[in-house]
């Protein structure tokens, strides 16, 4: 149970770290208190596939640890995967601790043609779920919010993390001080900035040319 509250405190404090909003503070604390040690239900027959291909993957959901990723319909689809960012990720994982972590990445797309053709753009040639009727999610009820929509998994997929670590490098040393036992000794100096503006309009930007907007970044907390 102590280590349960310590990790809730953890998490709470990382990700509210780039908030400012009492209302979602009091969210994400709320996601994190409701979240960790759940667990997640996978269906047992669930079909993996790798570019449109179907293949069978018991070996990932047998590992010491799981991250899972669930990226809904809902806006722009290449900005909320950041399939570079996340190639990068594992394989820092498979540096640092080989076959201990399988990633489960579950898609629920609109436009199932657009996230094959984004998979093979990237070479993600990685067994991911593809899920067009939600079925995984209406199995579990993920949050809503991107930054809460990945989790780290033990080897009986309970939560034990949540937080997107490509979205934020200070979850990222937690998963990795959980898979690893290691504890980072970087110390890491939070602030907060407010911008001038929240909408951007580029206007009409004609093909081959750059477009630029100037905003106005401004330190509000206390670190550099």
């Amino acid at each position: 149970m102590k280590t349960k509250i310590v990790l809730i405190l953890s998490l709470t404090i990382l990700l509210l770290a780039s908030s400012c909003q009492n209302k979602e503070k009091r969210e994400a604390k709320k996601i994190v208190t409701e979240w960790v040690g759940k667990k997640i239900q996978i269906p047992e027959n669930i079909q993996f596939s790798v570019f449109g291909k179907d293949t069978t993957c018991p070996d990932l959901l047998k590992k010491p640890y799981k991250i899972l990723l669930y990226v809904d319909s809902i806006g722009c689809l290449s900005c909320r995967l950041k399939l570079l960012d996340w190639k990068l990720l594992m394989k820092e994982v498979d540096s640092i601790a080989p076959r201990k972590v399988g990633f489960i990445y579950i898609f629920q797309p609109k436009r199932k043609k657009e996230l094959q053709l984004l998979l093979r753009q990237n070479l993600l040639n990685y067994p991911v779920i593809i899920d067009p009727t939600d079925i995984i999610n209406k199995e579990n009820h993920f949050p809503n919010e991107l930054l809460y929509q990945c989790f780290l998994l033990d080897g009986n997929n309970k939560v034990l993390m949540v937080g997107n670590p490509v979205h934020n490098p200070q979850i990222w040393d937690l998963y990795k001080a959980q898979i690893t036992g290691k504890s980072n000794k970087e110390k890491r100096l939070l602030t907060s900035i407010q911008t001038s503006s929240t909408d951007l309009d580029f206007g009409k930007i004609k093909v081959n040319k750059k477009s630029t907007i100037r905003i106005k970044l401004t330190n509000t907390g206390n670190n550099p």
